[in-house]
């Protein structure tokens, strides 16, 4: 998998998050309550006393998949009755869709949102679909190949690469031009052929977002054609199309001080799986999923509350810290040997090999090392890290600390430099807090910046 990204706070050298204005779901990093409210136990959600009777518990916000529903968070997936299967009803906003199937009993099939009796035997390898035996594989649309989808437990899996055409070869999620694969004409200094292609732009948007600011990380979904990206302080994801523009957003219950995101890959169900790391010295490691391309009606949580009755995510701890704000800045994936770096503001660089997911598990045995002194960088802070696996080596982003933010790529065995992008903001004139970064499928690299920027570099 190719595709990462990597990200600082808006300004390391303060506990930014408490000055912060209260958000939606959020709470301050000190404690489990706002300066003016006070917490209180909403089932799957967020509450506060009643500023006229404190006995009243109001709830503020909901949990993912849930809604507010009479002072209570109400699931947005309803079980319902269904005529030879089990059904489900699905909250649009407004009001629960019709009773739709998510399960036949043997002898019947989904149909037009009914259990339907199958009227033919269709034979291994096929099932019924309006009337007809159809395979149980397909083709999909694959950037410069061909893909495949298997129809498994009545549903469709995710695309996968079959074959790529003339003059591209099979990469990591998608079909690379064999020039980038050899790489030889960039090696060693590949990121020196990295040219400004845009000025530092505002980031478009279709919806209204619930904070245009503090935009710290992103990463590219090259199955889907889009963006992901995280802001520090709310606990939301937003999605981009090809073009960066926003087109929607959903709160992943993360927690505040969300420093960065990076995608693992699907699953067999359809489920994406992403790694986000915090302030407070954890990763994160859960699924969002299954969705299709408007990521529409996903059904599982990543969420770091520890209510058992939740889907949790796996909590990767790395360092032991006695206070907050001094976790890692950004986090990079070798998809290839499962590696993981933690990259910390203070150029400290930690790695370790990624274990097994385990839903609601805080993972502490993981081994940590630091394979060199990050002290050496010619840099003064860390804002973001990613791995490129094309040439096998960690981009770093210097912190705004820096004169001139700047893009480093080094060994990661010896942390040798080996080339260095200098980062121009254009004509834009405002602060360039420069927080992550990622690939796309073109090779493109996107930056995104305080407060609400992104920018383009492109190979020369």
């Amino acid at each position: 998998m190719f595709y990462q990204n990597c990200s600082t706070p808006f300004d390391s050298s303060e506990n930014q998050f408490n000055d912060l204005p209260s958000q939606q779901g959020s709470t301050p990093a000190s404690g489990g309550t706002s300066l003016d409210k006070i917490e209180c136990e909403v089932l799957n959600g967020t509450g506060y006393e009643s500023e006229i009777d404190s006995s009243i518990c109001k709830v503020e916000s909901c949990d993912l998949l849930f809604h507010v529903s009479l002072n209570s968070c109400e699931s947005n997936f309803l079980e319902c009755l269904m005529e030879n299967g089990t059904g489900e009803q699905s909250w649009n906003g407004l009001t629960y869709e019709d009773c739709a199937p998510t399960s036949c009993i043997d002898g019947f099939h989904s149909e037009n949102n009914f259990c339907m009796q199958n009227s033919i035997t269709c034979s291994v390898g096929t099932h019924e679909d309006n009337g007809s035996c159809i395979s149980n594989t397909k083709s999909c649309s694959v950037d410069n190949g061909t893909g495949e989808q298997i129809w498994v437990n009545g549903s469709w899996g995710a695309c996968q690469i079959l074959s790529c055409d003339d003059g591209y070869s099979i990469g990591p999620s998608l079909c690379l031009p064999d020039s980038l694969n050899s790489y030889e004409s960039y090696w060693p200094m590949a990121i020196d052929k990295y040219v400004q292609k845009t000025d530092l732009l505002i980031v478009p948007t279709s919806i209204t977002v619930s904070s245009q600011a503090n935009l710290s990380g992103v990463t590219w979904i090259p199955q889907l054609s889009q963006y992901i990206s995280v802001r520090n302080g709310n606990g939301k994801i937003l999605v981009h199309d090809s073009s960066f523009n926003v087109i929607n957003q959903y709160d992943v219950g993360t927690g505040p001080d969300v420093e960065d995101i990076v995608q693992l890959g699907f699953n067999g169900a359809g489920e994406l799986e992403l790694l986000m790391s915090d302030e407070r010295q954890n990763i994160f490691r859960g699924f969002i999923g299954p969705f299709d391309l408007d990521y529409a009606g996903f059904k599982h949580q990543f969420n770091r509350d520890t209510h058992p009755e939740k889907e949790s995510a796996q909590e990767i701890q790395y360092r032991d810290y006695s206070s907050n704000n001094l976790g890692a800045e950004g986090v990079a994936y070798d998809p290839e040997t499962g590696r993981v770096w933690a990259c910390l503001e203070t150029r400290v660089i930690k790695t370790a090999v990624l274990g097994a997911y385990v839903k609601n598990q805080v993972v502490s045995d993981l081994v940590w090392t630091e394979p060199f002194d990050g002290t050496d960088l010619p840099i003064r802070e860390i804002a973001s890290c990613l791995y490129n696996p094309v040439t096998s080596n960690l981009l770093i982003l210097s912190d705004e600390g820096d004169d001139t933010a700047k893009i480093i790529e080094v060994d990661p065995e010896t942390g040798k430099v080996i080339g260095t992008l200098n980062i121009d903001p254009g004509s834009y004139s405002g602060n360039t807090n420069y927080e992550g970064m990622t690939f796309n499928t073109q090779l493109d690299l996107i930056l995104v910046s305080e407060p609400f920027h992104y920018q383009t570099y492109s190979l020369e």
